[in-house]
């Protein structure tokens, strides 16, 4: 059993290794905000496990300029999310897949109670999009399950 302020600081620890490389960059815009979604996903799901997970994962899918999407598997959820915004044809072979992560959580627990970004359609914040191609997403997509 973790509690929540180890979980957050192992991640984060993560994020500044992959910052301190030229390609983590791009990760630094959105290192403080990933870790205040983790605070906000643990607080706003009031002991809710699968809904944190939910609030949780689609920090992944809002950095990368999705703000709505469909229930199912987050490992589903997640890759084609990747084929829209990659714009490549759904059978593709995806360089950084969601599916080929290790661990059940992400093949098992499923969106189904959060769909969609709180934020306003008009209000997406000032940071740049977090590219699904670029290695800091693989090192992101891994630190929320290991």
């Amino acid at each position: 059993m973790y509690d929540t302020w180890h979980v957050i600081k192992g991640i984060a620890s993560i994020f500044r290794l992959e910052m301190k490389n030229k390609r983590g960059k791009v990760l630094q815009e959105w290192c403080q905000s990933f870790l205040n979604h983790l605070w906000f996903s643990v607080t706003s799901a009031k002991g809710d496990g699968d809904l944190c997970q939910e609030y949780a994962v689609s920090t992944l899918l809002h950095s990368t300029g999705v703000h709505e999407w469909v229930e199912g598997k987050m490992s589903d959820v997640l890759h084609d999310s990747q084929v829209a915004v990659q714009g490549v044809d759904d059978d593709a072979v995806l360089k950084y897949d969601p599916s080929y992560l290790p661990g059940k959580l992400i093949h098992e627990i499923e969106f189904k109670n959060h769909l969609k970004c709180s934020h306003q359609a008009d209000n997406i914040g000032d940071k740049g999009v977090l590219s699904t191609t670029s290695p800091s997403y693989w090192v992101l997509l891994k630190s929320f399950y290991q």
